[in-house]
């Protein structure tokens, strides 16, 4: 089997079920900054805010890159929510979900089962 080769493509999957899950609860657990930064990588979470909260990326979030609002996210949705995340053919996700996978892995009330 071939490894999927598009960035971001496996932690896009994963954000699009968080949102599945916890829905507008979102903007009541996360600080609206990181998610204006994942909506640059995710399309869910562009429709997700509306304009007035587009507008704010450029301005606010020039030096917050983005493995670190999806870090800070996942840390914050952790405060109140119990996280476990399972992975299957670890070796076949990209390189950048590679490295928030090891961004995220010792969070509290995170877990990670790698198979």
């Amino acid at each position: 089997q071939e490894s999927i080769n598009q960035n971001f493509y496996y932690i896009n999957e994963l954000l699009k079920q968080i949102y599945n899950i916890v829905g507008n609860h979102l903007k009541k657990q996360v600080n609206i900054n990181y998610l204006c930064e994942i909506s640059k990588l995710s399309l869910v979470y562009e429709n997700f805010l509306d304009e007035k909260e587009l507008r704010t990326i450029d301005q606010k979030m020039k030096n917050i890159r983005l493995f670190d609002a999806i870090e800070a996210c996942f840390s914050e949705l952790s405060q109140s929510n119990k996280i476990k995340i399972e992975i299957t053919n670890f070796k076949l996700i990209d390189q950048e979900t590679e490295i928030i996978i090891n961004r995220i892995r010792y969070i509290g009330n995170i877990e990670i089962e790698i198979n």
